[in-house]
């Protein structure tokens, strides 16, 4: 017999023996005395004992089917990352502007070890004079295989790292096994273990590398171990000072490859403390020269009025750029913003040097300029939004996430916690009342407030949970629908035996102490039973359990609150509570067993990720608030049932899952405060990125350069007293 065959079987006894036992007991009535009762007892106990063995009996899979799952995803994951490395290089004026590359100067090359060898076995030899952007992939394969990249701000190192991930992929020999993946640094804390983060970052960014392996390995830190990853790490100036230190230093022990970018004088302060990267080579991005600045600013060379506005401004120049003070102009960053403000005809190149009527007379300032006019320029053309709001919006992402990139999750939590706990306090509150007036006069309607309002600022308060990757599906579920009835059927009669014996002795406020120790059970078993299967993502096995109390002791509670309220008789009926447990168990059978992880073929994006997210939480939320409401029909009467069923699947969808948080922050809450748009959040940050204002990678948002997101953050703190305005 087959696994899923042994399943069914299994699952098809389990669940008529119980249902007859239970049909057995309701129809024999509660009698302690009763022989019959007590066999009936035992035989459901040992049916649940027989089903939890073949269980847990479940083969794993062995360890080679484990390497070729690995091997599978690493070609997967390769095709995903050449997919993806077809970007534009932000409107860095396009493919007329190629950076050069040379050798770095002793100073912030460090000490490096003798007898090196090239990562591809040819002879070593530095970067050459002549190299530019195109060649960068050359240039890697002639290094050590750990190399580190250094420019100043706006030098083009992030368009650098990301045509290095297309060139690479787009040569990629049939001997590499390497996929070059560009890492941001400043979400590594250096006290976690670097391929530890690298294989969080790859469950971030991907799908499909949760699944876990024999001995609780997932596939993203096999990759990592077996070698299958590249780590290109962008922004090593972006972790903060005091740590940088400790970086390079964790860095130095790891085995792989790897390469480095950072701006030049982070790195040169740490190589002068005698701390470098060893083993790697070290490369500049060269500013741009005087005939680089000629060839791609005048953005109208058709007439001789269109390269004469743009004289004015480089005839001043030498080949240093220094002269006149604009040297800004010498970084790819600042061209393309001067082509971007400049390039109206309306427009004079000449005003960029001038301000107030005063003459520009620092770099500098003359950046600061061209990056405040920048946002206003990106919305000349038509938009939805006004560009003075949309500046405001983008202001305040910037300021409120700080360096780096951001989530719509993520949001969330850089809310101030005082601002959530209210946020999410008057909704509550709001709910609470309504449910509880509704059915229970002015008495439910003060308690019900008071309840929900509780529950409430401890959701503000709280940390939010990431967001699941959870898509329905109903072909080939059925296996994992019926492996949830086993934690299902052993906690719902956990929780009616305990809450049977609780309640009856000491009301019904004690509810919540069954559904903690029902629900903590039956996520231990699920737990358990996810890390044996390694073909399915999986939590730990305590995280497991403590989800599983924290949420049976808040749903328990909330029905005994609901029976006590009621004066709903606590019931000498076994077989009833048992029946209420069992209704509670199934019915969460198919919220968690139809739910599986998006195909790896499907792109993680900041709109797909939230779809997918929301469909977890919507039927997730169904089932809550059928499986509470028929148990408060049941002992309370039908009414109740509709109506607080329906409470506490609300309170269950927004408290639990990242998307539901999302719906009152970012769609209520920051809106109502001004600090997002109210209409079509989504096609705003999108139309930000067509506007060159932002990038995507993967779930996340972020500026199109740290140099602009700190000048919309400034120029927020600045105007912030102004809360509201016209959307």
């Amino acid at each position: 017999m087959s696994r899923s065959q042994r399943w069914y079987a299994t699952a098809g006894v389990v669940l008529t023996g119980i249902l007859g036992a239970v049909v057995n007991l309701a129809t024999s009535g509660f009698d302690m005395a009763d022989r019959k009762w007590w066999l009936t007892v035992a035989a459901m106990i040992l049916l649940v004992v027989l089903v939890a063995v073949t269980y847990f009996q479940t083969d794993p899979g062995s360890p080679a089917d484990w390497e070729n799952t690995v091997e599978t995803e690493a070609a997967r994951l390769a095709f995903e990352v050449k997919c993806r490395g077809s970007v534009p290089q932000d409107g860095y004026a396009g493919s007329l502007l190629q950076l050069r590359i040379r050798p770095a100067p002793a100073k912030v090359v460090g000490q490096l070890p003798t007898g090196r060898v090239t990562a591809y076995g040819g002879a070593l030899s530095t970067a050459k004079r002549d190299d530019r952007l195109d060649d960068i992939a050359d240039v890697y394969r002639r290094s050590t295989g750990w190399l580190v990249v250094l420019g100043g701000p706006g030098a083009g190192k992030s368009v650098l790292a990301r045509h290095l991930v297309a060139l690479l992929m787009e040569t990629r020999k049939p001997d590499e096994v390497r996929i070059p993946v560009v890492f941001p640094l400043h979400t590594w804390d250096p006290d976690v273990e670097f391929g530890q983060w690298l294989a969080q970052c790859l469950m971030r960014d991907f799908n499909g590398l949760k699944r876990q392996g024999p001995g609780g390995t997932n596939i993203a830190t096999a990759l990592v171990e077996h070698g299958h990853i590249l780590p290109i790490l962008d922004g090593f100036d972006e972790i903060p000072k005091g740590r940088r230190r400790d970086a390079l230093r964790e860095l130095n022990h790891t085995p792989m490859p790897l390469v480095l970018l950072s701006r030049t004088e982070a790195y040169a302060d740490l190589v002068q403390e005698g701390i470098a990267l060893r083993r790697s080579d070290v490369i500049v991005v060269e500013d741009l020269t005087l005939r680089d600045l000629r060839s791609v600013l005048p953005t109208d060379t058709r007439t001789e009025t269109g390269k004469a506005k743009w004289d004015a401004v480089l005839d001043p120049l030498n080949e240093t750029g220094e002269a006149g003070g604009i040297s800004a102009l010498a970084s790819p960053l600042m061209v393309s913003l001067a082509r971007a403000v400049y390039e109206e005809p309306g427009e004079n190149p000449a005003d960029m040097l001038e301000s107030s009527g005063r003459r520009l007379r620092d770099a500098d300032e003359l950046r600061s300029r061209l990056l405040s006019r920048f946002v206003s320029t990106a919305y000349r053309r038509p938009s939805p939004w006004r560009s003075e709001n949309a500046e405001r919006w983008l202001g305040y992402l910037a300021r409120m996430n700080g360096p780096g990139d951001f989530a719509w999750w993520k949001l969330v939590d850089s809310v101030p916690r005082r601002h959530r706990v209210g946020a999410f306090l008057v909704p509550g509150a709001v709910l609470g009342a309504t449910a509880g007036g509704l059915q229970l006069g002015w008495t439910g309607l003060v308690l019900g407030a008071l309840i929900v309002a509780v529950l409430g600022a401890l959701i503000g308060w709280s940390q939010g949970p990431e967001p699941e990757r959870m898509d329905l599906k109903l072909s080939g579920r059925a296996k994992y629908a019926l492996a949830q009835v086993v934690p299902g059927v052993v906690g719902g009669l956990i929780v009616g035996i305990v809450g049977f014996f609780l309640v009856g002795q000491w009301g019904w406020w004690m509810l919540g102490v069954a559904g903690a120790l029902g629900n903590a059970v039956g996520g231990g078993l699920t737990g358990w039973a996810r890390h044996r299967a390694w073909n399915d993502s999986a939590k730990p096995i305590l995280k497991e359990v403590g989800l599983g109390a924290v949420g049976g002791a808040a749903g328990a509670f909330a029905v005994g609150a609901v029976g006590a309220l009621s004066h709903a008789s606590t019931g000498e009926n076994l077989p009833l509570w048992l029946l209420a447990g069992l209704i509670v168990g199934v019915a969460f059978t198919p919220g968690a067993g139809l739910l599986a992880e998006p195909e790896v073929e499907v792109a993680v994006t900041p709109t797909a990720l939230l779809r997918s997210n929301r469909r977890y939480a919507v039927l997730q939320t169904i089932m809550v608030t059928i499986a509470f409401g028929l148990v408060i029909g049941v002992f309370t009467g039908v009414a109740n049932g509709v109506v607080f069923g329906c409470a506490i699947g609300a309170a269950f969808g927004v408290g639990a899952h990242a998307w539901g948080r999302w719906l009152i922050i970012g769609r209520f809450w920051l809106p109502l405060t001004g600090r997002l748009p109210f209409r079509k959040v989504w096609r705003f940050l999108e139309d930000a990125q067509e506007r060159g204002l932002l990038r995507q990678r993967g779930a996340f948002y972020e500026y199109r350069h740290a140099l602009l997101r700190e000048t919309l953050a400034a120029r927020y703190a600045t105007n912030s007293h102004t809360r509201f305005w016209r959307d």
